[in-house]
């Protein structure tokens, strides 16, 4: 008995169909289980900061970054805050400005006018998420890393006359004791300029 060629078609497109579904599934179930979170990095979110801060200021200058929203990758994150200062020297005082940048592109501002003392970062070589890979390169960040700590301050500032990546975890409570580790790291040259972790 011949197969009917409509009826085999029929079958092979269902097969392709079904293959095709399975495929969607699974890209999808690894993507909601984080193999498909990415977040930006600082200098990914700095170009469109920087274009905000321009905006708002002709001499808006970067003095700070820092995280806003948990890590959605190594040294990724879905928010990252911008701090600015436009300094006004007949008053002595200096306006800053806050600009949030979201992983979608979205951004959020605020401003403030406060007397502070902050030195312009400029430009940087090393991004967050190559940040991060140094510090996790660190033997001794490597061993606390295994207490599953929480990453409770990823910046960079420049308060030395050097930009600097600070990196900060720690595990415990106020009863047990807390622990803590941190890393600096210079965002030009990746040298780490300190370290220490309660291990």
């Amino acid at each position: 008995m011949e197969e009917n060629p409509v009826e085999g078609s029929k079958t092979k497109l269902i097969i392709v169909l079904l293959i095709v579904i399975i495929l969607v599934i699974a890209s999808l179930g690894i993507y909601l289980m984080g193999g498909g979170a990415s977040g930006i990095t600082a200098m990914e979110g700095r170009e469109i900061a920087d274009d905000i801060a321009k905006n708002w200021s002709i001499n808006a200058t970067l003095t700070g970054i820092q995280k806003s929203s948990n890590m959605d990758g190594d040294g990724r994150f879905n928010e990252w805050v911008y701090f600015y200062i436009d300094e006004i020297i007949i008053t002595n005082t200096t306006k800053r400005a806050y600009i949030g940048i979201n992983i979608d592109g979205t951004s959020s501002v605020r401003y403030s006018t406060v007397i502070v003392d902050c030195q312009p970062i400029g430009a940087f070589a090393i991004d967050s998420d190559k940040a991060y890979e140094i510090a996790n390169d660190s033997s001794a960040i490597k061993s606390f890393l295994l207490h599953r700590p929480v990453l409770d301050i990823f910046s960079l500032g420049n308060s030395t006359g050097t930009p600097t990546w600070y990196i900060e975890w720690g595990y415990g409570s106020l009863i047990d004791g807390p622990q803590w580790a941190r890393i600096e790291i210079d965002a030009n040259t990746g040298e780490v300029l300190y370290v220490n972790a309660d291990n």
